[in-house]
């Protein structure tokens, strides 16, 4: 099926395959990107291997992720992913959940809703990859408006429904309506008096000035209550360790 492949040549992980065809950095031949890696590669890097290996590996904790719409093969596709990449720490049935609210047919082009499937999909893997004990709930909102997106979120927040809320979408830049700030932060207050994690991802294109013309955080991600999560180029070495890492 279709899918984001690596094209070739590209390594099981950074250096195995160094390209010598290119002109040097810095007087050094650079390592071709790697295939992809794969959760224990991930969790090595990060230092958790041995911390889940012993068993503190989220069991007992629900990880909830809100995107707009909801791919109909997600949990199939997950567990797929799992039993590829990552074998001794499958993706049970018990272990994933989903609330999908009805989805807005009026939004399905703009908001490109089957372009979302990708996206709820990976955040799933990513979220079981790190942790593969916890348990996983996945929210649809009806659309990819703020409003409904917040929607989803309340849901969890309002019904304590998980420990942390792992979300990948944002604003480009700050540039949002007051009035939709503050019912955000709202929910964010809750979920802090309740004692909920909100990780949202900081966006893929550093301070936005390429895109907006000056500095600016991304939002939800700048709100004083969100854990900002930067997305980063990783290089995992033959032994699991981090030898190279840039932000974006």
């Amino acid at each position: 099926p279709n899918g984001f492949r690596n094209s070739a040549p590209c390594g099981t992980y950074y250096g195995q395959k160094i390209d010598t065809t290119d002109p040097t950095y810095g007087g050094t031949h650079l390592s071709y990107a790697p295939c992809g890696y794969t959760p224990p590669q991930l969790r090595s890097a990060y230092g958790i291997d041995t911390a889940v290996r012993g068993g503190l590996d989220g069991r007992g904790q629900t990880i909830a992720i809100v995107d707009a719409f909801a791919s109909p093969t997600v949990y199939s596709d997950a567990a797929e992913y799992s039993r590829r990449n990552d074998p001794s720490h499958p993706l049970l049935a018990w272990q994933f959940s989903q609330h999908v609210f009805p989805e807005n047919a009026d939004q399905e082009v703009a908001c490109d809703a089957s372009g979302w499937y990708g996206e709820e999909t990976l955040d799933v893997e990513a979220a079981h990859g790190m942790a593969p004990g916890a348990n996983i709930l996945y929210v649809g909102a009806s659309d990819c408006l703020g409003a409904s997106l917040d929607v989803g979120l309340n849901y969890v927040v309002a019904n304590h429904l998980a420990d942390v809320v792992s979300n990948s979408y944002g604003d480009q830049g700050e540039d949002v309506p007051t009035s939709d700030v503050n019912a955000f932060h709202a929910i964010a207050i809750e979920a802090t008096l309740e004692g909920i994690g909100l990780d949202f991802s900081s966006g893929d294109d550093g301070d936005e000035v390429a895109n907006i013309g000056h500095p600016e955080a991304d939002f939800s991600a700048s709100d004083p209550l969100v854990t900002a999560v930067g997305g980063t180029s990783l290089g995992i070495g033959s032994t699991g360790r981090t030898v190279v890492q840039t932000g974006w």
